[in-house]
């Protein structure tokens, strides 16, 4: 992943690859405000996006 940062996830802490994973996502302009898992409609889990930049 990156110098000095174990390449075992198990042993990484939480706040490391989220750093790691934001730092990605602005790197790749994307921008995710919240992503929620809504109510199941048959076999199909639907999701609802929410924030600047969401399209429907």
């Amino acid at each position: 992943m990156c110098p000095g940062i174990s390449d075992d996830l198990l042993t990484t802490d939480d706040a490391t690859k989220t750093t790691i994973i934001d730092g990605e996502l602005i790197r790749l302009n994307i921008y995710i405000a919240a992503l929620q898992e809504t109510i199941p409609q048959g076999r199909e889990l639907h999701f609802l996006l929410e924030g600047e930049g969401a399209r429907t």
